[in-house]
């Protein structure tokens, strides 16, 4: 399922909660409203029986390198023991928009 998600300050995370597990978590089009106001997108994974949190903070510099990348993959890259299950995943800003007319798009799917 694919979903376009806007974050803004009142609007700021997005929790996705499967009933089954995802083998991968494919973002997107990720577009700053403002370029000078770029606060870092973090993916917050709960995981295993006792629903251990990782997180991956996503950059305005990686995500404008890189126009699509399996988020899964890339906590495998960071850390080698994340194998999940992979159900719950919260979409949120590490901080906040400096301006509060700014915003965030970005497309997530969950396969």
């Amino acid at each position: 399922m694919k979903h376009k998600i806007t974050l803004t300050n009142t609007n700021f995370r997005k929790c996705f909660d499967a009933e089954s597990d995802f083998k991968s978590v494919i973002v997107s089009n990720v577009k700053y409203s403002n370029s000078k106001d770029c606060p870092n997108l973090l993916l917050n994974w709960m995981y295993g029986p006792s629903e251990a949190i990782f997180s991956i903070p996503i950059s305005k510099a990686y995500s404008n390198q890189i126009d699509k990348f399996d988020a899964i993959k890339l906590a495998k890259d960071f850390d080698e023991p994340f194998n999940g299950p992979f159900r719950k995943i919260d979409v949120r800003f590490k901080g906040s928009f400096k301006s509060n007319e700014s915003n965030m798009t970005f497309e997530i799917e969950l396969k």
